[in-house]
């Protein structure tokens, strides 16, 4: 006699992950029902209630599991991996949708021997899901290489990580920021962050660690070299020789006597053997005030001292740069 197929689905466990998924990341029936029918599958709110209740077939399944951002086995019950303490996973939440919309992102390229001019992609978050990332760099007037991925916040750190896969086998894009206000329902407008990627134009690609400022508004021309000085150096720390501190000194617009002063003052604070280690504090602070810098004069010069630099001994993102920043691109009062 023929053996009867054991059922390999359990209605009863597909319910219960779909409530369990509703109820971690905050998504209610109307959310799951626009969720849904965004993704391509066209279903009333009053079926949906029933579907979830019973097997699903394939196009349902399919559209459920990109509507809830988790994988399908984990709504079978065929694996339990799905959750990590110390993450927010309410999606739905304003920690998430405060991030949605696009966003100018800029970047130095990783090809080598190419220009040390920014460049500008398009990051996305998706509106309907909003940790749904898509990244899209602009290669000439008619090629575009597109990334798409996950975005995850820690409660923890208050930190966002952004997961993205390129459309070439084997290439990835991670991101990571630091966001002060992760907490609140603060709108963001700027943001600087690590990448990790791999050498582009190489046969033989490599990993390689540099930095990315994330822009709600496009960054004026005027602005960008601020924008390239963090890129190129944005730790606490400036190392410099005193040849290209003078030229950095002479290449800020201030006066001879000012010139003068600011030099005496940084060799007398900072001089140690063949190169300077300057910390920003001093420049902002103690050097604009004793020299009668303004602002913008005092930024000016961090800005040259960092593209100037011999190299980068932190490669930490600097926490209190991304309000600095954000003040002098776009308060025009300073």
């Amino acid at each position: 006699m023929k053996k009867e197929n054991k059922s390999l689905f359990s209605q009863e466990i597909f319910a219960e992950r779909i409530r369990q998924v509703m109820n971690i990341k905050s998504i209610t029936l109307e959310d799951l029902h626009k969720a849904i029918n965004y993704f391509g599958y066209d279903i009333s709110k009053s079926n949906l209630s029933l579907y979830i209740q019973r097997s699903p077939n394939v196009n349902f399944l399919i559209a459920l599991s990109k509507a809830l951002s988790v994988p399908i086995d984990y709504l079978l019950g065929l694996s339990d991996e799905l959750y990590m303490e110390g993450f927010d996973y309410r999606f739905q939440s304003n920690r998430y949708k405060k991030y949605c919309g696009s966003y100018f992102f800029y970047f130095f390229p990783t090809v080598s021997n190419s220009s040390t001019e920014v460049e500008t992609a398009v990051l996305l978050f998706d509106d309907m899901s909003p940790d749904r990332v898509e990244l899209t760099i602009q290669v000439d007037e008619e090629n575009s290489k597109k990334y798409t991925g996950n975005f995850l916040l820690s409660s923890t750190y208050k930190v966002g990580y952004i997961v993205l896969k390129g459309e070439r086998v084997g290439e990835c894009v991670f991101l990571s920021f630091l966001d002060p206000t992760i907490n609140s329902n603060t709108n963001v407008k700027l943001l600087v962050g690590a990448m990790l990627s791999v050498s582009s134009g190489d046969f033989k690609r490599v990993p390689v660690m540099s930095r990315f400022v994330l822009s709600r508004n496009k960054i004026s021309e005027d602005k960008f070299t601020n924008i390239k000085a963090n890129l190129r150096l944005n730790s606490k720390y400036v190392l410099i020789t005193e040849e290209k501190l003078v030229r950095s000194i002479d290449d800020t617009g201030i006066s001879d006597a000012q010139k003068m002063a600011v030099l005496e003052r940084l060799r007398n604070a900072f001089s140690e053997k063949v190169c300077f280690t300057i910390e920003e504090s001093y420049i902002l602070n103690t050097l604009k005030n004793d020299c009668k810098l303004s602002t913008a004069q005092s930024i000016a010069l961090l800005d040259t001292l960092r593209m100037n630099s011999l190299s980068d001994t932190n490669s930490k993102i600097n926490r209190v740069i991304d309000a600095r920043m954000y003040s002098y691109i776009f308060d025009s009062s300073v």
